[in-house]
């Protein structure tokens, strides 16, 4: 209702189709909302042919699970369940700790009832949050009567001493529960097979009775009970319809503590990523905290590596892991302590893979690039880093074309990379699909100009593989352009030999106006040398 004294100069509602646009123009000036606007006629028309209730708040937590999903909306926007939903995800670290599940009761008169009692390790004064369960057990349906309000009455949380807790229910008195209260008879029809669940956020004040609350195991139970005295209050007609009798929950185990006391979490679970996300410190650290026994374990890697996608981990271990791939960077049984060759797990949170210094005795943290690290052992490719594939693709060549820990081929490439014509079984595209990652495969094969057509002819007709001819890592001149290094594919058993006392170094060269090349070796004739037009 718009009061005397506003802009638009209306009050209480409009009246017309004309006071309406005013306030729509009000609206549209000061928001500056952005979407397109229609305003409906006085009749509602349009409201009534396309109204809906949609589904308003949905929060899903970092592993893709829907954490909280609110009725339809207006109806069940509800700030104080959508702000505890995340500060529950916020102190599981991105993710929505799985609820206590619904202890079941024995049915009575076709009718069951269940509770849980969320976190099941409680302290006294937090919040709770109570789910009682009714679920139809019978072939038709039962109506039951729910009390819109006093609905904890049947709740009783003791210890084995028989100290009972006090819970109080808090009161929702947002605009739409209090037209629910209003509203409801509290009678529920519930289909055959069908359950019905209703939710309420208390606290777990202290002791009852007056007595002074102790931490311990505690057992929480329901008796769900209607009577005709508490259905006196409701029509005759549908008095008749409700189902009476007492059903009782099965019994819901509650760890309370008095305070709450601060742990490792308090600190740690605030920004490092291990922390956040695994709750039990004994999975990665050895000793007694605050004492000089307390160290990282260095041989669980394999505890979380073993699940793909959780927490954002890489699955290494394990069935189709990293390791169980046909090509494996540690050859035989891996085992965590493989792991440390290369990996210094004391700096592994937040997400980050941190890299040791394979030089250090201490086993310092590498501050080097990767291709380096990668140099430091494979130092028989130390020619790479001059190459044109190492000037081009920078610190991190080597993963452009390599795994680190293990591929389905050979090498540890990410793609195929054939080392032999009869590897390649003439499918060009698939055989050498490692080249094409970066390579245009129509240019590389294509018989436009001289250079493609001497591809064409050795690689297409001769099926004479890539490696051939070419050194990836660089060979023994790692400044040609074209990374040959005829010396490479003898090696490999490829065939051909040096002619006129050639060697790796001196069997291929360039003519100073780059257009031009010349090999010495012998294939199927002599290249003694040959010469070819070479494409700049």
């Amino acid at each position: 209702m718009l009061k005397s004294g506003n802009k638009t100069g209306i009050v209480g509602r409009p009246k017309d189709f004309d006071q309406r646009i005013i306030l729509a123009t009000e609206c549209l000036l000061k928001y500056k909302f952005t979407m397109p606007t229609v305003i409906d006629y006085m009749d509602g028309k349009v409201n009534a042919a396309y109204a809906a209730a949609p589904v308003r708040t949905a929060i899903v937590d970092l592993d893709g699970n829907i954490a909280y999903y609110a009725g339809r909306g207006p109806f069940d926007f509800r700030i104080p369940k959508i702000e505890k939903a995340l500060k529950k995800i916020i102190a599981g670290g991105g993710y929505m700790p799985p609820a206590p599940p619904v202890q079941w009761g024995e049915a009575a008169g076709g009718l069951r009832c269940g509770l849980s009692i969320d976190p099941a390790d409680a302290v006294v004064g937090d919040d709770v949050t109570v789910k009682i369960a009714l679920e139809n057990m019978s072939k038709g349906p039962i109506t039951a009567f729910i009390k819109p309000e006093g609905l904890l009455d049947g709740l009783v949380i003791r210890n084995g001493e028989g100290k009972t807790l006090a819970v109080e229910a808090a009161k929702d008195n947002s605009r739409w529960a209090r037209r629910f209260r209003a509203r409801s008879t509290g009678l529920q029809e519930i289909g055959p097979g069908k359950s019905l669940e209703r939710e309420v956020n208390a606290k777990i004040a202290g002791a009852a009775g007056g007595q002074t609350a102790s931490a311990g195991k505690y057992t929480g139970g329901f008796s769900f009970e209607v009577n005709d005295d508490m259905l006196s209050g409701v029509d005759a007609v549908d008095a008749a319809l409700a189902w009476v009798g007492k059903a009782q929950s099965g019994a819901c185990q509650l760890d309370v503590s008095l305070v709450h006391e601060e742990g490792c979490m308090d600190c740690h679970s605030k920004n490092d990523y291990h922390h956040k996300s695994n709750k039990d410190c004994a999975m990665c650290h050895v000793g007694e905290m605050g004492t000089d026994t307390f160290d990282i374990k260095q041989d669980e890697c394999s505890c979380c590596h073993m699940r793909e996608g959780k927490f954002g981990r890489r699955k290494i271990f394990g069935a189709d892991g990293d390791f169980d791939k046909a090509s494996k960077h540690i050859s035989g049984m891996i085992t965590d302590s493989a792991c440390l060759k290369c990996h210094d797990q004391g700096a592994h949170g937040d997400g980050r893979v941190s890299l040791i210094d394979p030089g250090s005795e201490g086993k310092k943290a590498w501050t080097g690039s990767r291709t380096a690290f990668c140099l430091s052992c494979h130092d028989s490719k130390a020619s790479f880093g001059k190459s044109v594939h190492g000037k081009e693709l920078g610190e991190d060549a080597c993963s452009h074309c390599h795994n680190s820990h293990g591929s389905e081929n050979r090498a540890l490439l990410k793609r195929r990379y054939a080392i032999s014509g009869k590897a390649a079984g003439g499918d060009i595209a698939a055989g050498y699909a490692l080249c094409w990652s970066c390579h245009d495969e129509g240019k590389v094969m294509g018989a436009e100009n001289a250079f493609g057509k001497l591809h064409e002819m050795h690689v297409m007709k001769k099926n004479v593989p890539c490696i051939a001819c070419h050194d990836v890592h660089g060979g023994a001149d790692a400044g040609e352009p074209g990374m040959i290094d005829l010396a490479h594919g003898i090696e490999n058993g490829l065939g051909g030999r040096f002619v006129s006392k050639r060697d790796s170094s001196t069997s291929f060269g360039v003519e100073p106006e780059g257009t031009k090349g010349y090999c010495y070796i012998k294939c199927h004739n002599n290249h003694n040398p040959e010469k070819y037009i070479r494409a700049k």
